[in-house]
C-alpha cells in the first residue's frame, strides 16, 4: 500500500520560519490523517540540538507518524561529509529511511552514500528541472555514475510537467528499482510567462492548481502508474504555503483526494 506523507513546506514561511512548531506540525499531520512527514532543513538539520531531536522523535512516536525522509542539502565538498554523517545518524535515530540530497558532484555523492550506508540509510535525489536529473534518461545516467545500491530517485510528476515529459506508467517503469521515494505537488501550463505565481521553464508558463484541476497533474494516472510498478512506499505532498487557503485545510483537501487512490 502507498502511504501518504505531508511536507513541512506547507507551513514554511521562510528557510527558518514556520507557522507552527515541529511537534505541533507532526500532531496536526496525524490529526488530519497523514501517515508520515517530511521535515524540512529549517525544522531539522545538523545544528538541531539533541534535546529538540528527542522531542521530535517523541512527537513522531506519540502520534504514530513516520519520517518519510530528512533533508541533507549541503554544499558538496569534503568539508561537508561530516554533515552527512550527522544527518545519517539523526535519520537512523528517527527511523527515517532516506536522506534527500541535491546532485552536483559524482565523487562526493559516492562518499555520501557510503557514509549513509553505515547507518543503513538510503540517499535519494529528486528528478528535477535544471539539474542533471531533469529527464528519466538523465536520472538513470546519474544512477549508473553513482553506482551505489543505497542511491535512488525521488519521482515528482509536476517536474515532469515542467520538463514537458510524460509522467505515467512508462516513465515509472524506466526507473526500475531506483524508484525509492515519491513527492507530489500540482502544476498546470498557462499562456502567461509573467506575473505573480507564474513559474517559467523553457519559455513556458505554469502555475499552481488544486487537485482535480483538469489541466493539472492527474493523480489518478500517477497512482495507477505507481501501482503498476509495485511501488510500496511514501508519497509525500510538498505543496508550499497557499496564498489563498489555510495550510492545513489545503493538506486536508489533498488527503481527501489522494487517500482513495492509495
Amino acid at each position: 500500500m502507498i502511504m501518504l506523507g505531508l511536507s513541512g513546506r506547507i507551513i514554511e514561511q521562510s528557510a527558518t520560519s514556520y507557522q507552527m512548531s515541529t511537534p505541533d506540525f507532526i500532531a496536526a499531520t496525524a490529526e488530519i490523517g497523514y501517515q508520515a512527514v517530511e521535515l524540512r532543513a529549517g525544522q531539522l538539520n545538523v545544528d538541531t540540538p539533541d534535546a529538540e531531536i528527542s522531542e521530535i522523535g517523541h512527537a513522531l512516536s506519540q502520534n504514530g507518524v513516520a519520517c518519510a525522509f530528512c533533508n541533507c542539502l549541503v554544499a558538496q565538498n569534503p568539508d561537508t561529509l561530516g554533515d552527512v554523517r550527522r544527518m545519517a545518524e539523526i535519520a537512523r535515530g528517527l527511523a527515517s529511511p532516506y536522506l534527500r540530497m541535491g546532485m552536483t558532484d559524482v565523487g562526493w555523492m559516492q562518499r555520501a552514500c557510503d557514509i549513509a550506508d553505515e547507518y543503513e540509510v538510503g540517499v535519494v535525489v529528486q528528478i528535477h528541472t535544471n539539474t542533471p536529473l531533469e529527464t528519466v534518461e538523465g536520472a538513470m545516467r546519474v544512477c549508473a555514475q553513482i553506482e551505489r545500491p543505497n542511491f535512488g530517485l525521488t519521482y515528482e510528476p509536476a517536474n515532469f510537467v515542467l520538463a514537458g515529459r510524460d509522467y505515467g506508467a512508462e516513465a515509472l517503469k524506466q526507473l526500475g528499482d531506483r524508484l525509492r521515494n515519491v513527492t507530489l505537488q500540482n502544476l498546470k501550463p498557462i499562456e502567461q510567462t509573467e506575473g505573480e505565481g507564474v513559474i517559467v521553464h523553457n519559455d513556458r508558463g505554469f502555475t499552481r492548481c488544486l487537485p482535480g484541476d483538469p489541466d493539472g497533474v492527474s493523480f489518478e494516472r500517477v497512482f495507477a502508474g505507481l501501482k503498476a510498478v509495485g511501488y510500496r512506499g511514501y508519497a509525500t505532498l510538498i505543496e508550499p504555503i497557499s496564498p489563498t487557503m489555510d495550510s492545513m485545510a489545503l493538506a486536508k483537501l489533498y488527503l481527501e483526494k489522494l487517500a482513495p487512490l492509495c
